[in-house]
């Protein structure tokens, strides 16, 4: 939150590997799909390293233990994955 957005639309197949690059700064991804595509998504955006997967219109929502400037609690010790 109050942090930089990138928003950016990429083919399925350049997903992981634009994604990649960027691992252990990414935080959350916001779906816009089918229901159909929702799995298969999802678990491309956490094998790239997104830690927080949720539906574009939840974005704003937060949760207890929820990360703070990009850092969860144990991040240095644990990988954290929300799918909702």
């Amino acid at each position: 939150m109050f942090g930089s957005c990138l928003v950016k639309a990429l083919p399925r197949q350049q997903l992981f590997s634009a994604l990649r690059r960027s691992h252990g700064v990414l935080q959350t991804a916001g779906l816009i799909c089918s229901s159909s595509r929702r799995e298969e998504l999802t678990h491309l955006l956490a094998a790239a390293g997104v830690s927080r997967i949720t539906w574009a219109g939840n974005l704003s929502e937060v949760f207890l233990g929820e990360g703070r400037d990009g850092e969860f609690p144990l991040r240095r010790f644990l990988r954290y994955v929300t799918i909702e």
